[in-house]
């Protein structure tokens, strides 16, 4: 989702239950990287919460690191976002 300035949000990333232990979710987040990338996008980032372990795992693995610059500047769009992650272009 374009955010302005020309960076670039993942977001609403989900994979239904009967999904899960299969790779889906590495799948679709390696699928949302390029796509996001191929917008040549300032920033790639992406929000969540620490009780998402899972994900936040899958994030990491994938490249995504933590970022304070990006909670401040976007943080405060979701009540419950206390994990802010960039993806380095």
């Amino acid at each position: 989702m374009p955010v302005g300035g020309g960076a670039v949000e993942l977001t609403k990333m989900g994979v239904l239950d009967e999904a899960r232990g299969q790779k889906a979710g590495e799948y679709l987040l390696a699928a949302l990287i390029e796509r996001g990338r191929s917008m040549r996008p300032s920033r790639l980032f992406l929000l969540t919460n620490r009780k998402s372990q899972a994900a936040i795992h899958l994030y990491e693995k994938l490249g995504f690191v933590h970022d304070d610059d990006v909670m401040a500047a976007y943080g405060a769009s979701y009540d419950r976002c206390d994990v802010a992650m960039n993806y380095p272009l």
